[in-house]
């Protein structure tokens, strides 16, 4: 049964049916964020096709579909961050996030069109030596994707 008390429904891996493109990273390889460097996510929950790299920190995509990719991103207090979400190097949005008095952690989502070979990741866009990322037990960075809907496209 994939029902709970509260009659909230979920599906497992086995219950799914056709292709399933699907993945979520957490704990950043250095936290130290460089401009036009790409944040690797180094520990994967899961991994569903295996599009996701935690060497490279790229999601290639191995369907042509549509996407959508969520980053979380945590910082020190009186810290910057400068970063983006991008596919083949084309920037897809934009982030910046600092608060002089406290931690802060930030989310952003996007949906986008992917074709079999293309690529999204997450990558520091400003350089200053403030451009740090707060990692610890309580606060987990995370980068997330998964395939909405498979497109048949020739």
């Amino acid at each position: 049964d994939s029902s709970n008390k509260n009659g909230h429904t979920f599906f497992y891996v086995g219950q799914l049916t056709g292709p399933a493109s699907a993945f979520l990273a957490y704990q950043v390889k250095d936290k130290d964020v460089k401009s036009n460097v790409d944040i690797v996510f180094v520990n994967s929950v899961f991994n569903i096709g295996e599009s996701y790299s935690t060497s490279t920190g790229r999601f290639t995509a191995s369907k042509h579909g549509v996407y959508m990719f969520s980053v979380y991103l945590c910082t020190y207090n009186n810290r910057l961050l400068y970063y983006a979400l991008v596919k083949d190097g084309v920037v897809l949005l934009q982030g910046t996030q600092r608060d002089t008095n406290n931690v802060m952690c930030t989310s952003a989502t996007v949906t986008t069109t992917l074709k079999v070979g293309e690529a999204v990741w997450v990558k520091g866009t400003g350089a200053g030596s403030t451009n740090e990322i707060l990692q610890d037990s309580l606060r987990r960075n995370t980068f997330s994707g998964a395939l909405i809907q498979k497109l048949n496209i020739q």
